[in-house]
């Protein structure tokens, strides 16, 4: 059996390099390239020589090459292209040197190409778009023929348009020998896989994009992490380099204030030796005394004088200590106010940490009197396991030991009870710890503060419970009542019964009235009638 031979081109297309041509030879070329194209596999090859050459006696050697290597030939029928020595050419060599006219495909581009449909044969005298010095020998009958002469537009020559695509769907149908609805399904499954593969480039595409834009963001927090930490570093140089100028300035302070206490403690030295100057006086005095009544009179005018003199001294023994102390304070710390205890004047700590202002702001230092969270707030409270709530501009926070807020400024955080505090923020309502976290999420209408380890959240006319985790451990009432004796009151339609502290109904919601367990013991009423319960719910007396 002979073996068929593997042609290296599809097709050769044959055109004169006009413009009409050339447009209609690239939009067949990229058609026939693309249309019903295996998955992942090549197009097929088409020959179109770009190559505008003078004719010769002689094909060029690669049209020649490329003629050879083609299976079919694809001529762009249209005047100028009959009248082409280089296209009559091309064609003589395939008809009489290759013999393949019967892949031999007429495409008719422009110009008149007329057909004697009676006799079945071209009419070379109404026809100028064909070369019919070459082919009137050759075509004895109607050849393989595509009519183009319509797809004047680029839109008209695109496999959006229905009927250029008929056109190319019959040629590729030809090339590969399959029936022209084969090519059709081939196509539609091609489209589809096309699409499939474009979405997951496009997605490959936009996900390596997040990637990129990820490790673009990070490399640019690197860089400003690192240009922050140098000018945070310049900064602290800068600042150091202020702190010892100022506290060289403050030693010299501190020298002038010794130098004043020294001479404080000479006043009150001078003072002593002026009282004591006075007793012998008055020792003296009585001592010469005539009498027992001059002595008495002696005795009792130094005394007021001594006194005097001890209450003069006592009072500005007070303002030098008290003058002493604030300029100290002043000096070393550049604050108004730190608090002390109030016996021993040391500075009072809380956490570690105490209260003080400067410029009627509050802020913290530490037992050396040294500014750890600077004066910026309006008011401060004292630190509590590991954090203090402030006030700043109407808005309040809790923050930690290094001055960073541990929940958002709220619009209030109310008492401690328990342990726990019901916060405001945008007319919502909910709970935060003694630690400064939040237990439940700022969503309710309304919150109730905790008693007996439990706190009451409304949503809307809805009631129910939540424990110090912040876990709803009841379900929604119309009203509630605090826990009292491990037990809580519960009111929905009306009715009123008894949850115990998991959020269970142990007392059914069946009563018209009830007052909260005491001593094991409730009062409720049932028609009309009043009695005790026990906390199964049993009648007692």
């Amino acid at each position: 059996m002979k073996k068929r031979f593997k042609y290296k081109h599809k097709a050769f297309i044959s055109y004169k390099h006009s413009n009409i041509s050339r447009t209609q030879a690239i939009a067949l070329e990229s058609s026939l390239k693309r249309y019903a194209k295996p998955f992942l596999k090549p197009p097929i090859s088409i020959f179109r020589d770009e190559k505008q050459m003078v004719a010769s006696n002689n094909l060029d050697k690669l049209i020649k090459d490329g003629l050879k290597s083609s299976e079919y030939l694809l001529f762009l029928a249209e005047k100028s292209a009959a009248e082409s020595v280089w296209v009559q050419d091309e064609i003589k060599y395939w008809c009489d040197d290759l013999k393949r006219l019967d892949k031999f495909i007429i495409v008719h581009v422009a110009d008149t190409i007329d057909f004697n449909m009676d006799k079945k044969i071209l009419d070379w005298k109404k026809t100028n778009a064909l070369p019919k010095n070459v082919l009137e020998k050759h075509l004895k009958t109607i050849p393989l023929f595509i009519d183009l002469t319509w797809a004047k537009t680029e839109n008209q020559r695109d496999l959006n348009n229905i009927q250029y695509k008929g056109i190319i769907n019959n040629l590729t149908a030809r090339f590969r020998n399959l029936t022209p609805e084969k090519i059709n399904d081939e196509e539609i499954l091609a489209h589809r896989k096309n699409n499939r593969l474009a979405q997951i480039t496009i997605f490959v595409i936009v996900l390596l994009s997040f990637v990129a834009i990820g490790f673009a963001i990070y490399a640019k927090k690197q860089e400003r992490e690192a240009n922050a930490s140098k000018m945070l570093t310049h900064a602290y140089v800068q600042q150091l380099e202020e702190l010892m100028d100022d506290l060289e300035t403050k030693n010299e302070k501190i020298k002038e204030q010794m130098k004043k206490l020294e001479e404080l403690e000479n006043e009150k030295e001078s003072k002593k030796l002026e009282i004591e100057k006075l007793e012998e006086e008055k020792n003296k005095e009585i001592k010469n005394a005539k009498n027992e009544i001059e002595a008495r009179e002696i005795l009792k005018k130094y005394k007021i004088k001594i006194e005097k003199e001890n209450e003069i001294r006592e009072k500005r023994i007070q303002e030098l200590e008290k003058e002493k102390t604030e300029d100290v304070e002043k000096i070393l710390y550049g604050l108004d106010w730190i608090e002390k205890d109030l016996e021993t004047k040391e500075i009072l700590l809380f956490d570690g940490l105490a209260r003080a202002k400067r410029n009627s702001k509050w802020g913290y230092v530490n037992k050396k009197g040294i500014v750890i969270i600077d004066c910026k707030f309006d008011k401060a409270e004292r630190f509590k396991n590991g954090v203090a709530l402030v006030e700043k501009n109407t808005r309040f926070a809790m923050i930690d030991k290094l001055g960073k807020p541990t929940t958002d400024w709220l619009d209030r955080i109310y008492r401690f009870v328990d342990g726990i505090s019901k916060v405001k923020k945008d007319k919502k309502y909910g709970f935060i710890n003694d630690k400064g976290k939040l237990i439940t999420k700022i969503k309710y209408n309304y919150t109730y503060e905790f008693s007996g380890g439990f706190g009451i959240i409304r949503k809307g006319r809805k009631h129910a419970f939540v424990n110090k985790k912040g876990k709803q451990i009841s379900k929604w009432y119309d009203n509630i009542f605090n826990f009292s004796d491990g037990m809580a009151k519960v009111q929905k339609n009306k009715k009123f019964g008894f949850i115990n502290e998991k959020g269970r109904v142990i007392v059914p919601i069946i009563y018209s009235g009830a007052t909260s367990f005491k001593n094991g013991k409730a009062k409720v009423k049932a028609l009309g009638i009043t009695f005790f319960i026990n906390k199964k719910g049993k009648k007692v007396k």
